[in-house]
């Protein structure tokens, strides 16, 4: 099983058990879905600030959202033979 979770400088596709972090390559997903995966990630950036400040509710759940429909086109890619499931930031 793997998880869709965004997190700092990293690809975000990771073993739902291990924590283990994929590279985006390991998966057969189109250039455009990579893409959009690594702008979320880099967007994710904005949204936490190590140094501080409380992310905005919204911001969070803005990008949520985002996450959600990216792991629904990741599971649309990859068909039925990866369990995919999503990790919100909280």
């Amino acid at each position: 099983m793997y998880k869709l979770e965004a997190d700092f400088s990293a690809d975000p596709i990771w073993c739902a058990k291990c924590s283990f972090n994929f590279d985006l390559d390991d998966f057969p997903l189109s250039e455009g879905l990579k893409k959009e995966l690594i702008r979320w990630v880099v967007a994710f950036e904005g949204v936490v600030d190590l140094y501080g400040s409380a992310p905005r509710e919204d911001a969070v759940k803005a990008h949520n959202d985002w996450g959600r429909l990216l792991t629904a086109r990741v599971k649309s890619e990859l068909g039925d033979s990866y369990k995919i499931i999503f990790h919100p930031y909280s």
